[in-house]
Order: C-alpha cells, then sequence, then structure tokens
C-alpha cells in the first residue's frame, strides 16, 4: 500500500532538521534519514512518528507501523498526514469500520481547509460501503459524480451504491458510463475497472461477465507464483477435500445451504477440512459439518496457499469466487491438486488455477458454455445444495407480518441491489391489472424505502401497496413468515438463488425468469428440481402475463403447486442425501481422472 508525506497543513510546523531528512528519504537515502527520525520521535514529535510509520510500512511491518501512526495522533490528534495514513492501512487490511471513523475524523477536522481530495474521498466511500452505510456511501460519491459526470472509476462505484438504496435516478447513465469503460479497457487487453461481481448486477451476458473475470484473472496471475505440482497421494485413503471460504457462520447463506450435505459427506470417501477468514465465530455443529477448521484470517494469501499445500490437500472447493472478501490470489498459487468452483459465485471465475466448476444443465444449458473458461461439471439434478434439516418456526399470521388479509400478496426477498427498473417496472406493471394485491420486501437502508416508494408513485402506483419486512436473525422466524405469501418473484439480472429456494422450502411457489447468464437461471434450476418447470419464464412478457394468471383465473394451479411444496422433503431439491451422494459422484469423478494422469475435461454427473 502506499503512504502519504505529511500534508500541507503540516509542513509550515516540521523541524527544518527533519524537513531534510525527510528529503533525503525521498530521494532514497534512508539511512540518512532514519537517526534523525528516531531521535525527533524519541522527543515525542507527530511528524517523526508519522515519517518512522511510513518507513515501517515501506519496510512490511504493518503493526509496528500502525503503532506508529497512532502515537502521531496522540501527538497531534489533527496530524492530517498520520490520519491519512492509519486510514489507508486500516482499509488495506479490511478493517472497514476502523478506517472509516478515522476518514470521518479527518473530513470533520479538516472540511473548511484541505479537504479530502477525490481519491481520499472514494476510498471513505468504499469503506462505508464495506460497513453497508450505503446511504452515506452515495451521498459521497453522488457529489464526486456531480464534479466530474466523466469519471469511470467514481461511476462504477456510485452505480452499486445507487442499487442498494434504489436511487435509479442515473441509472441508464451510469450502466451506459461502466459499460462503455469496461469494452474499452476490454478491447485494449486492459483490466476492467468493474469488477466480476459488479457485473454480475450490471449485465446478464455471460460471455461478457466471462471477459471481464478473465482480465481480472490475468492480472492476479501475473504475480502469482505457482506451487509445485504435487504427486499423487498413494495411500489410498479418504479424498482430502479443502473447503474455501471467508465468513463461515450461522447467518452465512452458505452455510445455510451447505449444512446438511457436509453433515451427510461419507467420511470414509472424504475427510472435509475448512479453510476460513473473517473474524466471524463458527456455527456451534462445525464439527460435525468438517474434520478440522483452520482459521487464516491473520494470514495473507501467500500463507494461505502455503498452509493449503502443506495439509495436503487433494480437491479444494473455492466456496467464494470473486464475491467480497476473495482469496483468489491465494488459489492462483494453485495450492490443491484440483480446485473447483462451486455454489456461491453465479459466474466463471476465468483463472486457470480454477480446473472445474461445478453446475447443472439448467443453470448451464448447452448453448452457453462459452460462458465458462473452467471445465464444466454438470451434476444430474441442481447444483444448489439444500439443508432439509432447516428449522421452519411456527406460522406466523398476516397480520402478524403487517400483511392484509383480504390481499394477494406477491413478495421478493431478494436483497436491494438484485432490484433494478427493469424488473421493477415489471412488478408495477403487473400490479396495476391487479389492484387487489399488495408487493412485500425486504426492508434495506434507511433511503431504501423512500425510493421504492417514490418509484411506485411514479408508475401510477399507489405507495401503500409496498410493504416492507425487516430483518430477522432467527432464520426459522424469516422462514415462518415468509409463508404468509401467496407467490414469490424472482429478480431479472441476477435472479433469486437462496432467496428462491427458501421461498420453495417455506412452501411459497416461486415465479422465475431464465436469463442469458448464469446467476439469471438459478431460479429454473430449482424450479425443475421440484418439479414445476411450468413456472419458469423466458421473457419479462411471459413472465408478467403468468404472475396475473397465477393471482386471477388460474390460482387453481397456483394453489396446486403450494400444495406440492408442503411435502417439500420428497422433493429431489430438498433430498439432501440424494445430493450429497450426487456431489460425492462428482468428487470421485474428478479424482479418478486426476489419478489416471487425464487432463480436465468436461463432463456430465449420471443419475444415481
Amino acid at each position: 500500500m502506499g503512504y502519504s508525506h505529511p500534508m500541507t497543513n503540516d509542513n509550515d510546523q516540521i523541524a527544518p532538521e527533519l524537513a531534510a531528512a525527510r528529503t533525503a528519504h525521498m530521494a532514497g537515502d534512508l539511512a540518512a534519514a532514519l537517526p534523525v527520525y528516531e531521535r525527533f520521535a524519541g522527543e515525542n514529535d507527530p511528524d517523526a512518528l508519522n515519517l518512522l510509520g511510513i518507513v515501517a510500512g515501506q519496510q512490511g511491518d504493518m503493526a509496528l507501523a500502525e503503532t506508529r501512526f497512532r502515537a502521531a495522533l496522540t501527538a497531534r490528534p489533527s496530524h492530517r498526514g498520520a490520519g491519512i495514513n492509519l486510514a489507508k492501512l486500516l482499509g488495506s487490511q479490511a478493517r472497514s469500520a476502523e478506517a472509516v471513523a478515522v476518514w470521518a475524523r479527518l473530513a470533520a477536522d479538516h472540511a473548511t481547509e484541505h479537504p479530502l481530495d477525490r481519491a481520499m474521498s472514494l476510498e471513505y466511500a468504499r469503506h462505508l460501503g464495506y460497513c453497508h452505510r450505503h446511504d452515506d456511501a452515495h451521498g459521497i460519491l453522488a457529489r464526486l459524480h456531480e464534479e466530474e459526470p466523466g469519471d469511470p472509476v467514481v461511476a462504477e462505484a456510485l452505480l452499486m451504491a445507487s442499487r442498494y438504496i434504489a436511487d435509479w435516478s442515473r441509472h441508464d447513465r451510469l450502466t451506459a458510463l461502466v459499460a462503455a469503460e469496461t469494452a474499452k479497457r476490454l478491447a485494449q487487453e486492459q483490466v476492467p475497472l468493474e469488477t466480476p461481481m459488479v457485473a454480475l448486477f450490471r449485465t446478464d451476458d455471460g460471455k461478457t461477465q466471462r471477459r471481464i473475470a478473465e482480465a481480472h484473472a490475468a492480472g492476479i496471475a501475473a504475480k502469482a507464483e505457482k506451487l509445485p505440482a504435487r504427486p499423487v497421494r498413494q495411500d489410498g485413503g479418504p479424498i482430502r477435500l479443502g473447503l474455501f471460504t471467508p465468513n463461515f457462520h450461522d447467518f452465512a447463506p452458505t452455510v445455510q445451504l451447505l449444512r446438511g450435505v457436509l453433515k451427510k459427506l461419507d467420511r470414509q470417501k472424504f475427510t472435509p477440512i475448512l479453510y476460513y477468514w473473517g473474524g466471524r465465530p463458527l456455527p456451534v455443529d462445525h464439527a460435525d459439518m468438517v474434520a478440522v477448521a483452520v482459521d487464516l484470517e491473520a494470514m495473507n494469501v501467500v500463507q494461505s496457499a502455503d498452509r493449503v499445500a502443506a495439509d495436503d490437500i487433494d480437491i479444494l472447493l473455492d466456496l467464494k469466487g470473486w464475491s467480497g472478501g476473495h482469496r483468489q490470489a491465494a488459489l492462483a498459487r494453485h495450492p490443491a491438486r484440483v480446485q473447483v468452483s462451486w455454489l456461491a459465485y453465479p459466474g466463471t471465475v476465468g483463472g486457470d488455477w480454477i480446473d472445474y466448476a461445478l453446475l447443472d444443465r439448467h443453470v448451464l444449458p448447452d448453448g452457453a458454455r462459452d460462458e465458462y473458461r473452467e471445465a464444466v461439471i454438470r451434476l444430474p439434478v441442481t447444483y444448489q445444495a439444500r439443508d432439509n434439516a432447516q428449522p421452519i418456526g411456527p406460522r406466523v399470521s398476516r397480520e402478524t407480518s403487517g400483511l392484509p388479509d383480504d390481499r394477494f400478496v406477491f413478495t421478493s426477498f431478494n436483497i436491494s441491489h438484485k432490484l433494478e427498473p427493469g424488473i421493477f417496472g415489471a412488478w408495477m406493471r403487473i400490479l396495476s391489472q391487479l389492484p387487489d394485491t399488495v408487493l412485500w420486501l425486504m426492508t434495506a437502508y434507511p433511503a431504501y424505502e423512500a425510493n421504492i416508494r417514490a418509484e411506485a408513485a411514479k408508475r401510477g402506483i399507489d405507495p401503500a401497496r409496498i410493504l416492507f419486512a425487516p430483518h430477522l436473525a432467527d432464520k426459522s422466524a424469516h422462514l415462518a413468515r415468509l409463508g404468509a405469501a401467496d407467490l414469490a418473484l424472482d429478480t431479472r439480472i441476477c435472479g433469486g438463488h437462496t432467496t428462491t429456494s427458501d421461498a420453495l422450502w417455506a412452501g411459497v411457489p416461486v415465479l422465475g425468469l431464465s436469463g442469458n447468464a448464469m446467476a439469471a437461471r438459478v431460479s429454473a434450476s430449482l424450479l425443475h428440481a421440484v418439479n414445476q418447470p411450468d413456472m419458469i419464464c423466458d421473457s419479462l412478457a411471459a413472465y408478467e402475463a403468468q404472475a396475473i394468471a397465477l393471482a386471477g383465473e388460474e390460482r387453481d394451479r397456483l394453489e396446486a403447486h403450494r400444495q406440492s411444496l408442503q411435502a417439500a422433503s420428497s422433493l429431489p431439491l430438498f433430498d439432501t442425501a440424494a445430493r450429497t451422494r450426487d456431489l460425492e459422484r462428482a468428487l470421485e469423478m474428478v479424482w479418478a481422472r486426476h489419478c489416471q494422469g487425464l487432463s480436465v475435461g468436461d463432463f456430465d454427473v449420471p443419475p444415481g
């Protein structure tokens, strides 16, 4: 990471001898500067302490750098250079809440004289976003965008901040700007500013998503030193199966999906070993899911890869992809014999370090093969795991959930940034045709509800028909209230994934959309896996027409689907034991190919 030197407001106070030492340091003569820095620091000089922090950072000792920056701020709380350096250091370590606190103090202390520049403001906004303070991030980014409307870096950040709070006032302009900048950089063989994760929400063009992922992967690969390939183990023991993911905790969707599968995994055939980071406590039942849990939080990407390699992992499942907090730079060293992407990230990783992607024929039909760089394994039913022991709490009344008893309730509990003007417009057209209906959404951020209601009013819908459910920490209570809805509606560019299977598990039929990328086809896979393919639409027009019909003259068909979901455990999606056997067969086939010396290649897993 980079560090600033003391800023303008400190230069008029810096001692001449210290200033001369700093000049020598900047010219590359640290040996001449260091004794001066240390002598002044011994007198608690904040400029010297800040400069010693810079030295420590340049030498890779981040703990010492932090100590010295904090000491400088203790000596002079208004020291702008030390504050900026500390904020950058904390941000580089993903300590976003601490970084935000420092940026906020800097912004307040120097609001008139020496305010944060564009780069600092952008970094401040990014960390506000990481802390889920999207309203505050949006305010900063909107100001930066108005100052320089053509800045693609700000446009990319503002597009996502706007999606989180449903401020679509600049949506088309920002989307076009980001798309144009990405296309230009790809044409010039440069890494796009747009991340693969952002692309999942901007476009459902799977081939474009692949090009973006491959460009980012190439940037990582250029810096990664691959570990030596290791021979196949000859001991004949169980396959050593690594799981590589941050935030393996009770509230993580991946854990909620995987819990049943990992508990049913055949320990005679597999030894599951978890590699996790993120600082959250493990589930209390994690010992029933994995044999060993290795905390990588204090390790960098090189050390993380070395640890996986030292543990002699045969197959490593990447359960993160390009999602936030990923460590693709560790996987790029290829620490396991075979590496497979599965479950959490709905798109190609695009790097040569991922050998296989674990999918199914609905999320990746034959005509979509070019969307993935990896060799593709297609499971026989669905790629998604599901725990059929996940409890559902006692059913709650509509009144308790704030819903009307005499109205048809559409719902979509997808996260806020999956909503965009296209799908929301379809929902409002549905409501306009059905005056006795309401739409039930999950609440999000302070500005979100007001923005959504304003968007409804723009489309001629009474904002009072849009209802919001609060977040519930208790998943069983969430599933219990979800059952009060009549029909769940899929989203468009990035569709429902866990949200869709949650609705189905809660006994609520889902109207799905099948789009042009894997992220837009997950609901289709899940609906096939509950034997309801007639609930899949391939266009917005068909989706709107079917929603209107199901809430009207085809209410009997909707009720039949609801009844079939009452025996959810008997449906293929929720047959956790069978889906676990599918996964085991896939991994055994991968391992057999590897042991036979065969190159990676596509294959379909036969039904059990």
